[in-house]
């Protein structure tokens, strides 16, 4: 797909306990802040396990 040879895709999968339920990620230029957008995405991933088994 050459139109997106500009960007780049950081992820990790969105677990609920030890079972993965999806996947969250980002996309965007490959010239962004990858430390911190990877902290993002990671933090953004535990929350939703903690919130989730919160409400189970």
């Amino acid at each position: 797909m050459p139109h997106l040879s500009n960007f780049v895709l950081i992820g990790m999968p969105a677990r609920v306990g030890d079972e993965v339920m999806g996947s969250l990620a980002v996309i965007g230029p490959t010239r962004m802040d990858y430390e911190h957008t990877i902290t993002a995405v990671s933090y953004i991933a535990r929350l939703f396990d903690q919130l989730w088994n919160e409400s189970t």
